[in-house]
């Protein structure tokens, strides 16, 4: 009979525990959610979603979890993420890399992996060695995946390093007695005849991408033309191909004028009677086609 007191004593010890603790953690529940809310709106979605989880929990009371597990719905959509990388200026990818966000650690290398941050003006360092390099974004809210990259120099050689053989200094051949002015005037000659055939490549160049953007033109004239629905991007690609192409026409023409200039000033036999530049051009079903024939 003197075990039953005893019993009685500790059952009543038991459940007033049991009810302490459940006083506690529907506290901690409550606090839990009022933190959160608020770290929502300071726009500290990370927090606030880790708060969230703790009053979402079974042993919180049912209210208090139905709203937590709609709360934490709405962070975790807003939430952003980010993936860090870094690359050397040769395009090679870098992984002894860590990475910091605002002063906190981040990453310890680029692992290609999603990580969340919170929205608004933040600053990455990437970390290699001795060498920091700082990049700033702006995270929108809800922005999911987006690339945040640091490009670092490569390794320059070590002090010490095997140096190109350089080869002694050679004099200049003294100039020979006689021949000068001939060999003179074959360089002129060779120089003026590179001048035209770059000239000529140009013109011929230019003629394709005049002709190319006169096939696009055609071509958006018989589809978006005729409802008026052509995009700036099929507008602006007639627009590259004619300014390349009056770019390279230009460049062209002052190649050939000096290539011509050259030739006609340069020493040489005395020129036939079919010497000279001429051009043709003459029009096609698809725009027009051109030419030139240069005799020297």
């Amino acid at each position: 009979m003197g075990l039953r007191p005893l019993s009685l004593a500790a059952l009543l010890v038991v459940l007033t525990a049991s009810g302490a603790s459940l006083a506690d953690t529907k506290a901690e529940c409550l606090d839990a959610s009022a933190k959160a809310q608020q770290l929502k709106l300071d726009g500290k979605l990370r927090a606030a979603r880790d708060a969230f989880l703790r009053c979402s929990r079974d042993e919180c009371p049912a209210v208090v979890r139905q709203d937590c597990d709609t709360w934490l719905g709405e962070v975790t959509a807003g939430l952003p993420t980010v993936v860090v990388t870094a690359r050397d200026d040769a395009g090679h990818d870098l992984f002894d890399v860590s990475v910091s966000v605002d002063g906190e650690a981040f990453a310890e290398h680029p692992d290609g992996k999603s990580r969340a941050v919170d929205p608004g003006e933040r600053s990455f360092v990437f970390t290699r060695g001795d060498i920091k390099k700082t990049v700033r974004v702006a995270i929108r809210q809800g922005e999911k995946d987006r690339i945040v990259e640091a490009i670092f120099p490569a390794p320059k050689p070590a002090p010490g390093a095997e140096k190109p053989e350089t080869k002694p200094e050679e004099k200049p051949a003294p100039p020979k007695p006689s021949g000068t002015q001939e060999s003179s005037g074959g360089t002129r000659r060779g120089v003026g005849i590179g001048l035209v055939s770059v000239g000529a490549i140009g013109v011929g160049t230019s003629i394709a991408l005049f002709l190319a953007a006169n096939g696009e033109v055609f071509d958006l004239r018989d589809t978006c033309g005729v409802s008026r629905t052509c995009t700036d991007d099929q507008l602006s690609s007639v627009t590259t191909l004619r300014t390349i192409g009056g770019i390279a026409m230009g460049v062209s023409a002052a190649a050939l004028v000096a290539g011509a200039v050259v030739l006609l000033t340069s020493p040489s036999a005395p020129r036939t009677s079919q010497a000279g530049l001429r051009v043709f051009a003459s029009p096609t079903p698809g725009g027009a086609a051109g030419g030139f024939v240069f005799r020297y």
